[in-house]
């Protein structure tokens, strides 16, 4: 009796002990884990703060000052002096009174160094305030922000800090957008801000003697800073990226520190913010009372373990006898414990458990005989299933049978459109449906999937409906194009783009559009883009499109080139206008007697 009581205490006692320090361990883990994430989420926001209520609206400022300037009429209309020369250094009289309104914006914000308008026609630059020390001969179409501009007319440029072209010595970051007239460029307007002014601000925004805030580039180093000598920022804090929102807990030196990530929404520049953890005395302190508190725990435990067990014992003696005669089969024995206390209730629980029981055993009969009803019932339903499921594989081949004829009304309406650019071109008609069987050869030939050789198709159909916007004097030109007329025409993948890129099919196929007139060596347009950053359907159209055009006549040449004269022209531009897979699968269906193009 003794030994039973004891086991019982002692089991009660270690599951009490155990217990307690699994409580207590995971106690002190959560404890510290939301330590963390409150520190974390904290510095997280701070960061968002001092990034959205400074940085962010500086940049928004600073783009909406050089958006509303690239509009205003007086630069896009501006025409120079007939004898006016080259101008870096002063302010022609024509643009006196632009020069006075940049100059008050200049003198009342502490953010920008200065305003400045670069000129296509020339190079000149207007600067606000005037800068004496420009070169004679500097020439803004040279520089990384006017060129970026022009690339894109359409979007605002932040440039990568570098130093003045004067000699001031500062750092410069400069934020710039083309000004168009009638969609031709004819300047680039622009802002500088210096470097410095970002270092101004975060000596302002500091959270504390400790903290350090860095603006970092994609490389980790910094370009603004509280602290003296910060290195490699990712070396420093072992961070693995700068690309996303994050908080991160890093050892320094034997100290922990929380680092916070924010990326600027421009730039391609990184907010991180460092201060040291002071969690660790927290942890202490309730790592001491959680020791007494399981020590009290376990004490107060073993005491009522005691008292308890004492009590119990009789009752639990009886309740086990009758336990072991109802496991050797006397399922009508019961305990009969009338006792008034938690052990009484548990008895009269287990003698109502016995009668569940015996009750169990006649519904397990009248259950058998439900389930083999249900069986027979499943069965039918099972049959009935299959005869649905015919019925929803007929309805998929319908389905089908219309998604292709939805596509072949889809390609109907392409060519339509095909058909309206080309109505006004006696030599061009036809050829965008000429091009697009053409592709589609070379496609099926180079093993292209279905899916990408239709998007081809459709652009094919529709690669020249920029042409819309284009005069067709131009297009019907028998003579050389002027400069002027050759910028227009190199308009019209940019505005074919811009005309069905919103057409949900058409998504993809105006990608292709917009680069069907780049070159492998670079020199194509609009974008000047190069080798493997023009897409392989791009490449399949320029070929097929130049075939088409070299086959047929045309208002600049009235009779087509011969069969070894486009040969030899084809091979003359591979890889350097034409992608040379494409050419050399070209080539084999010209020389397939079996393919007629």
């Amino acid at each position: 009796m003794r030994s039973i009581r004891g086991k019982m205490l002692i089991t009660l006692l270690l599951t009490a002990a155990i217990s307690t320090i699994l409580v207590s361990f995971f106690i002190l883990n959560d404890t510290q884990r939301t330590s963390y994430l409150v520190v974390k989420s904290s510095n997280l926001a701070e960061i968002r703060n001092v990034r959205d209520y400074y940085f962010e609206k500086l940049i928004t400022d600073m783009e909406t000052l050089v958006q509303y300037w690239s509009k205003e009429s007086t630069l896009m209309n501006y025409e120079a002096d007939p004898a006016q020369g080259h101008i870096t250094r002063t302010i022609p009289g024509n643009f006196i009174s632009t020069y006075k309104k940049w100059l008050s914006v200049t003198e009342s914000s502490g953010d920008i160094t200065w305003m400045f308008f670069g000129l296509e026609k020339d190079g000149s630059i207007f600067i606000a305030p005037t800068d004496s020390t420009m070169p004679q001969t500097y020439d803004c179409r040279l520089r990384e922000w006017y060129i970026t501009a022009k690339k894109e007319p359409l979007a605002i440029q932040w440039s990568e800090p570098y130093v003045d072209a004067g000699d001031s010595g500062k750092m410069l970051q400069t934020v710039s957008k083309a000004v168009l007239r009638e969609g031709v460029v004819v300047g680039v307007m622009a802002i500088d801000i210096e470097v410095q002014r970002f270092n101004a601000i975060l000596q302002k925004l500091k959270f504390d003697a400790e903290s350090q805030l860095y603006i970092v580039n994609t490389l980790g180093l910094p370009v603004a800073t509280t602290e003296v000598n910060p290195g490699n920022v990712m070396e420093r804090f072992t961070l693995d990226s700068l690309k996303e929102e994050q908080s991160l807990i890093r050892r320094i030196n034997g100290s922990e520190y929380v680092v916070s990530i924010m990326p600027l929404s421009t730039n391609k520049w990184v907010l991180v913010g460092a201060r040291p953890l002071e969690v660790e005395a927290t942890l202490n302190a309730s790592k001491v009372r959680i020791f007494w508190a399981a020590l009290i725990q376990i004490i107060i435990t073993l005491f009522i373990g005691i008292i308890i067990s004492a009590k119990l014992f009789e009752p639990l003696e009886k309740l086990l006898g009758v336990i072991d005669d109802v496991t050797k089969g006397d399922i009508k024995k019961r305990t009969e414990i009338n006792t008034r206390d938690e052990f009484g209730s548990l008895s009269r629980g287990f003698d109502t458990m016995l009668d569940t029981i015996e009750e169990l055993f006649y519904e397990r009969d009248h259950h058998l005989k439900m389930l083999k009803i249900k069986n027979r019932e499943i069965i039918q339903g099972k049959e009935e299933i299959i005869a649905y499921s015919s019925q929803v594989e007929a309805m998929n081949d319908e389905l089908s049978r219309l998604l292709n004829e939805l596509g072949d009304n889809y390609l109907t309406t392409v060519k339509a459109l095909a058909n309206a650019i080309e109505a006004s071109d006696d030599y061009t008609r036809g050829h965008c449906e000429r091009v697009g069987d053409i592709s589609k050869l070379l496609a099926e030939h180079m093993e292209l999937t279905y899916e990408n050789t239709q998007d081809l198709v459709y652009a094919c159909v529709l690669h020249d409906i920029g042409k819309i916007a284009i005069s067709d004097k131009i297009l019907n030109k028998r003579t050389s194009l002027s400069k002027d007329e050759l910028s227009m025409i190199k308009m019209h993948p940019l505005i074919g783009y811009e005309i069905i890129k919103d057409v949900h099919f058409l998504e993809r196929p105006s990608r292709i559009l917009l680069q069907h007139h780049e070159r492998i060596d670079g020199l194509g347009y609009p974008y000047g883009l190069k080798g493997d950053a023009i897409c392989l359907e791009a490449k399949i159209l320029s070929v097929a499109d130049a075939y088409d055009a070299m086959t047929s006549a045309r208002a600049y040449r009235q009779t087509p080139l011969s069969k070894d004269a486009v040969v030899e022209e084809l091979i003359k531009g591979r890889n350097v206008q034409f992608d040379s897979d494409v050419v050399d699968a070209l080539l084999e269906l010209i020389e397939d007697a079996d393919k007629e193009l």
